[in-house]
């Protein structure tokens, strides 16, 4: 495994008359305190803590900035995202939690608009904690370099599920 991994994603619907979105996934307290022991930095700038609903835990909710790009959290997940040697495609699923910023039903909205965003891009990032800009901590970082990660370009074929309900509120697409 590799420590100190963040994972980035962009969602390029310009295509579509949208914008560029930004997004990661690290949203725990558990995946903060990961990523900067990685980074040799003990403390987060500019962070906002949350509850969960349940009380037990902190949430913490902070941008992520990476080659000068800011990248918001929101939970989300990716499945299947390999390239088969033997030639057969793979269908790897996004799935977004449909709720951005307190706004339930957002990632929705979005699809009203911008036609389930189908044919959008879907950019992949990973680079290591220690790379990320400067700007992410209190004292710098003078290991921060944007030429260090791996990216994967995929295609939005399809929305998959669209949910609302207080148990499931996400949407998913292939």
């Amino acid at each position: 495994s590799v420590t100190g991994l963040v994972t980035l994603y962009e969602l390029d619907a310009t295509k579509l008359g949208g914008d560029i979105f930004r997004w990661h996934g690290h949203m725990s307290h558990e995946d903060w305190e990961f990523i900067y022991r990685y980074t040799d930095k003990s403390r987060y700038t500019d962070m906002t803590r949350h509850t969960d609903p349940t009380g037990t835990k902190d949430i913490i909710r902070r941008d992520i900035i990476w080659a000068g790009q800011t990248y918001s959290p929101v939970a989300i997940q990716t499945d299947g995202l390999e390239i088969r040697g033997d030639g057969s495609p793979s269908t790897p699923t996004l799935v977004i939690a449909n709720n951005i910023d307190g706004i339930n039903g957002a990632v929705t909205a979005m699809c009203a608009f911008y036609s389930d965003f189908v044919g959008a891009e879907l950019r992949v990032i990973r680079v290591l904690a220690k790379h990320l800009d400067a700007a992410n901590f209190t004292v710098g970082n003078p290991s921060a370099d944007s030429q260090q990660y791996t990216d994967q370009y995929w295609t939005i074929n399809q929305k998959t599920h669209e949910s609302l309900s207080e148990q499931d509120s996400s949407v998913a697409f292939e």
